[in-house]
């Protein structure tokens, strides 16, 4: 499996031919292929959709109502693209919001969800279950307090990222995992005009503190430590 980033970094090498020769090419919220297929590929097999894409999804694209600048293109992934919802149940909400909060969230998924389905009868959705949300987040956790501990830093982000659930999926139902544009992104890099960009395909930069780069990237690291016949970080 091939799991494709966002990271600007992905402009800096001609991964697309290797990124294709995966049985499975995953990718994230609609990042566009065409015009980047040197460096990305050109297959869609599966995509996490995070809630403001699926919104888009099922309600259209209409101006001010989009993230970014990408409006109704959905035409970019084939029918066959496997769309996973991974914040369907959010572990991090029981510790941020209110009862009647994360109520509230949980009806608006499930109306996003059967609408989904129903406009879209002949694509398949996989929903992550809470079983393995609630596992995923819980190793976070431990693996934040152990590199913590260990004077390895301190890390603020409010919740993991996509790319991190999709590590965890991807190590129980895939042989080998290959990751290509998680290179992390620092605060750094804002005023660093040399600095490969948040994006490879636009100027976006991510909102303060929302999540770990850091985390993430020692926890990648550590997985190609421990098991380098299964999983492997592509710079």
């Amino acid at each position: 499996c091939a799991l494709v980033g966002n990271s600007g970094t992905l402009l800096n090498r001609d991964y697309g031919r290797l990124i294709d020769a995966h049985s499975v090419v995953y990718r994230f919220n609609q990042a566009p292929t065409d015009g980047y297929q040197a460096y990305v590929g050109g297959r869609s097999t599966h995509e996490s959709l995070n809630s403001a894409w699926v919104k888009q999804l099922v309600e259209g694209a209409r101006k001010g109502n989009a993230p970014g600048h990408r409006l109704s293109h959905w035409n970019w992934r084939k029918q066959d693209t496997v769309l996973i919802l991974f914040e369907m149940f959010d572990p991090t909400a029981f510790l941020t919001k209110t009862r009647d909060q994360v109520a509230e969230k949980e009806h608006w998924w499930k109306l996003m969800f059967r609408r989904l389905t129903a406009q879209h009868p002949d694509r398949r959705v996989i929903v992550l279950s809470p079983q393995f949300m609630s596992w995923a987040f819980t190793m976070y956790q431990k693996l934040k307090s152990r590199f913590t501990d260990a004077g390895m830093g301190s890390y603020p982000g409010e919740k993991p990222m996509s790319g991190f659930y999709a590590v965890m999926y991807a190590l129980q139902v895939c042989d080998k995992v290959d990751l290509f544009g998680f290179t992390p992104y620092r605060e750094s890099d804002r005023l660093d005009p040399l600095a490969s960009r948040y994006h490879y395909f636009d100027l976006a930069v991510p909102r303060h503190n929302s999540h770990s780069f850091d985390l993430t990237t020692y926890i990648y690291e550590l997985l190609e430590l421990r098991f380098p016949d299964r999983f492997k970080i592509y710079a």
